[in-house]
């Protein structure tokens, strides 16, 4: 199987499910396994494939084993035509957790959010697979894929010696990620140029009114930009070629390919989206002498954030990303100057590296591992707040500080 260009290895496990009374086909993808254990979100749309489940789910491994996260990665799509009303929603989220259940139930894959789902759609996932109604933490998952986003970005406008706060941006996608980006970044002084959703696309060389813009879209949603005023309605394809510093894809995925990549006309390219970007494309961008940086790295905040969870605070988690996650990135586009080859394929390396790294030691059956993991399941919630959450930041910053 291939990632658009890109060799990948066959996946552990892939099941399709589908429900013909509720309209919908499904799939789970199990890329790979730590302990028996791995992660990923559901993503939930009309033109979702196995094909792309597997890749989407090559991606969590590539993601978990780059921040050092002791996890393997997996994805579920949900293939349904047309928009979903509340309760038919409910019911399909409902049968996919009961036909998940296995896998689910023993704790051997943990679903959470992605294109086109909620945390509210995986809670009655989960409630469905596990036949236990619970009020659940939620993390603030598309701020800290903002924040990991910026970091990224930030890094290669150092490279090219530019500022950040006399910079502009283009989102392709105002969704949960592209909106808490439109905010972060705006928040950092990089002026926000053109948005996009599923309805079309706005353009203001000037800038747009962040604020106004996510009023309206609590209002309208994705007629966001047919309410909007003072900007230019382009097309989505349009916007993807606009002139300016920075991109950031967070719509579906390879929306930027052979097709279009030789008209990016952005010098850096930071995605929120999973896999948006083709290997074709990523060979003319870094060609064209385009920073494209890598999607499991620029947007693994939200799987950052929420694996720290509420061992260390909000400003920890930002903290522990400004100052550690940074040195990450910028050790990756030197790496791919030096080498002479794309972003990816430099993070790709050191990730598939550090996950058999991770794996060996995670899974070595000598005595010390056994006695430690049994202490660890038997009582978790002890273990975390005497033994974790005291020493939580140092652990975290230790994580990311032995990619070197």
């Amino acid at each position: 199987m291939e990632r658009k260009g890109i060799q990948l290895p066959s996946p552990l496990l892939t099941c399709k499910f589908s429900d013909k009374e509720l309209e919908f086909t499904g799939y789970i993808v199990i890329d790979s396994a730590i302990r028996g254990r791995c992660c990923g979100g559901v993503r939930l749309s009309p033109e979702v494939s196995l094909n792309e489940t597997i890749c989407l789910a090559k991606n969590m491994t590539l993601k978990y084993a780059f921040l050092g996260i002791p996890l393997g990665g997996a994805k579920v799509g949900i293939c349904i035509n047309g928009k979903l009303t509340k309760t038919n929603r409910k019911l399909v989220f409902t049968k996919v957790g009961r036909m998940l259940s296995p896998f689910i139930i023993n704790g051997s894959y943990v679903p959470g959010p992605d294109m086109g789902t909620s945390d509210k759609d995986i809670d009655w996932l989960l409630n469905a697979a596990t036949y236990e109604e619970k009020n659940r933490e939620h993390a603030s998952t598309a701020l800290y894929t903002s924040w990991t986003m910026l970091t990224s970005a930030t890094e290669a406008l150092n490279k090219l010696s530019l500022k950040l706060d006399n910079s502009t941006v283009v989102i392709e996608g105002f969704g949960n990620i592209g909106g808490s980006s439109a905010k972060v970044f705006s928040e950092n002084g990089v002026k926000v140029i053109a948005i996009s959703t599923c309805k079309g696309a706005i353009y203001n060389s000037k800038g747009l009114d962040v604020k106004k813009l996510s009023e309206i879209k609590e209002k309208y949603g994705d007629d966001v930009v047919n309410h909007y005023p003072d900007a230019e309605k382009i097309t989505k394809d349009e916007l993807l070629c606009l002139p300016a510093d920075i991109l950031l894809p967070c719509a579906g995925s390879w929306t930027i390919n052979s097709r279009n990549a030789h008209k990016i006309a952005t010098r850096i390219i930071c995605p929120g989206a999973n896999i948006p970007i083709t290997g074709e494309a990523e060979k003319i961008l870094f060609n064209r002498k385009i920073i494209s940086l890598p999607d499991f790295v620029s947007n693994s905040g939200a799987v950052l954030g929420a694996f720290m969870g509420s061992m260390v605070t909000e400003q920890a988690k930002k903290e522990i990303i400004n100052k550690y996650f940074n040195k990450r990135v910028l050790r990756i586009i030197q790496i791919s100057q030096e080498k002479g080859v794309p972003p990816i394929e430099v993070a790709k390396e050191i990730a598939l590296e550090r996950f058999h790294k991770i794996k060996n030691k995670y899974e070595k059956h000598d005595l010390k591992n056994r006695l430690n993991y049994k202490f660890k399941s038997m009582i978790p919630k002890v273990y975390r707040e005497i033994f974790i959450k005291p020493r939580a930041k140092n652990i975290f910053t230790q994580m990311l500080q032995s990619m070197e």
